[in-house]
């Protein structure tokens, strides 16, 4: 057993060793209140601030210049160099991979609701013929009115729509 799974599991301060940590942190008070007082010494909000404007112009300088954002290689995929490339794609697939298991186990999966005949967007009983519910049907239909009003394209798509919910005795 390590020392920090000895000092977690006994519930003791990290940095002193003796006080009884704070709950859920690993330090105790005083040891957080030094912690705090270090951080402000030495964090500069201005400074930050200047850092920041400075990356995005140096962000900006590269894009310009045909350099890889990330790094410093001329870019030949759109910003990025070939490594960076397949690092950002590779992180971008897990990133949507992560979030469609996230939604699949909160039950948020479109397909599977529609196949259902549940709505959309709440998971409550859909009305016949629609994917949603009766309260986001009202809401979908406010909008709709809304947007008619002032478009001319979405006001021939609203009465599109409007035939087609007569027709299913919607309205």
């Amino acid at each position: 057993m390590t020392d920090y799974e000895w000092l977690t599991e006994m519930g003791l301060c990290h940095k002193c060793r003796r006080e009884k940590a704070a709950p859920n942190r690993k330090f105790c008070f005083d040891c957080l209140e030094k912690i705090r007082e270090e951080n402000d010494k030495r964090y500069n909000a201005e400074y930050a601030k200047e850092y920041q404007k400075r990356r995005r112009e140096i962000y900006h300088e590269k894009k310009e210049n045909g350099i890889c954002v990330r790094c410093i290689k001329p870019a030949t995929h759109g910003m990025y160099c070939y490594e960076c490339y397949i690092k950002q794609r590779r992180r971008r697939q897990e990133r949507t991979a992560r979030a469609k298991n996230e939604r699949h186990e909160r039950g948020l999966i479109p397909d599977e609701r529609k196949a259902n005949g549940l709505c959309l967007w709440c998971g409550e009983n859909a009305v016949t013929g629609m994917n949603c519910c009766e309260r986001h049907r009202e809401i979908f239909t406010e909008a709709g009115r809304k947007a008619a009003e002032k478009d001319e394209a979405v006001s021939g798509l609203w009465k599109l729509k409007k035939e087609k919910w007569k027709s299913l005795g919607l309205i």
